[in-house]
Parts: C-alpha cells; structure tokens; sequence
C-alpha cells in the first residue's frame, strides 16, 4: 500500500502561519485529500484560497485567480484543521506554597516569543496552558495560539478556567509556614500548619469553602489571601 504523507495543518502553520503575505496576497494551497470541520466533509483534490493569511474559500473545483500563489502539496498529501492541545506544560511554573492560588495566571508564565517547533510540526494550532500542577487550585489556565505577530493577536482567552485538581496529584501540597515579623522569644518562629486536602473528602470540604470564602468577600483565610469573588 502507498505510504500517504500526512501533512496535518502543518501547509497551514508553516507555509501560511508564519508566512506572512503582503495586502492582497492570494494563495491557493492544493492537495489530495482535504478534511473540513463542515458535517466531516472530505475533499478529495480540493482547493484552499488563503489570503492575508485567512481562508476565504475551500472546495473542488475552485477557479484559482491568475494571481494566485500556488502551493501544490500533491495526491498523496492530507491537511487537516489545526489541532489543540488540551493540556500542555509550556507555561507550566513552580505552584504556591498554598493549597489555592487562583491568582497565578499560565499567560504571565508563558513565553511568547518562543518557536514551540515540536507543537507546530505536529499539528498543533492553539493551546490551552496551566499555570502550576499539583495543587487543589493552581491558578489560572489560558488559551493561546502557537504562532502569531504580536502577544494580542496569539492570547486566545487569558483567563480560560481555573485549573486544579482533587486527585492524588494535590493531596501532597506542602504544610504552609510564614514566619512571624518580628519573631520574638514570646510568639516565636511558628510552625508549618498542614493544609487541605490529604483525603478526597477534604478536597471536596476545601472547594465547598473556598466557594464560601468568595461569596464573602474575605480577604484573608486558610486557603491564601485575596481570594478572587469570581472563583
């Protein structure tokens, strides 16, 4: 059987994402096979029009303007939509010293000028991205695209959802110890106070509170301070 090369959006994230035409530029990218997010659509010696870097039109049969730029792929070639990730470490930091940090935001940690090389030769158009693992509430995860010109045009969604977990990777968060300023002989040092959850249960109690806290408008508690009314 011929061996079929699967070219993903790789044509779309290398030959057009990082390509960027001047006004008016016209491409028209041709290839065997072609899959569409319209009712699993596949084309077969379908035509994509690109211009300015956007699609405007994809089909069989397309006249293709005398000043189009032709990027012709081949029978064997398949292009795919871009694929998300829907977890990834790019932005990935160490966690709070506390069990909840939703102000640790994964768009501050993220490295915006970076290639990501690896994600784009695998297809990989958008990525969603976690501030900190192992803690009931990391922080803030975010959504954004692998390449783009500027840090607006390639921040998708800053603040997508608040990331945690309550399976065995946040029951081992650390005891929690500030010390005391000044320490003195009469208040001492203090002492690292454990902190929830250990247990699925506490996690469950943790979140049930958390949520409370919120609504209340508290500033400070067990659980860290300022903690956001919109947790």
């Amino acid at each position: 059987m011929q061996r079929r090369s699967l070219l993903f959006v790789l044509a779309l994230c290398l030959g057009l994402a990082s390509y960027q035409p001047p006004s008016r530029d016209l491409v028209a990218v041709k290839a065997g096979t072609i899959y569409t997010l319209e009712q699993d659509q596949v084309l077969e010696d379908g035509v994509l029009l690109v211009r300015d870097g956007k699609i405007v039109a994809l089909g069989q049969g397309i006249e293709i303007p005398g000043d189009a730029r032709i990027v012709d792929y081949g029978p064997d070639s398949v292009l795919i939509p871009g694929l998300v990730a829907a977890h990834s470490l790019y932005a990935s930091g160490r966690p709070s010293a506390r069990t909840a940090s939703p102000g640790l935001r994964a768009v501050d940690g993220f490295d915006f000028y970076s290639k990501l090389a690896g994600a784009v030769s695998s297809g990989v158009t958008s990525l969603y991205i976690t501030p900190a693992e192992n803690r009931l509430i990391a922080g803030t995860g975010g959504v954004v695209k692998v390449r783009g010109r500027n840090i607006q045009e390639r921040t998708l969604n800053p603040n997508a959802a608040i990331h945690g977990a309550v399976d065995s990777s946040a029951r081992n968060t650390p005891g929690f110890w500030e010390p005391p300023i000044p320490a003195t002989v009469d208040v001492g040092i203090g002492y690292a106070k454990p902190q929830l959850p250990k247990t699925l249960m506490g996690a469950m109690v943790a979140l049930s509170e958390l949520v409370d806290i919120a609504r209340s408008g508290d500033t400070e508690s067990d659980y860290g301070p300022a903690i956001p009314a919109d947790l």
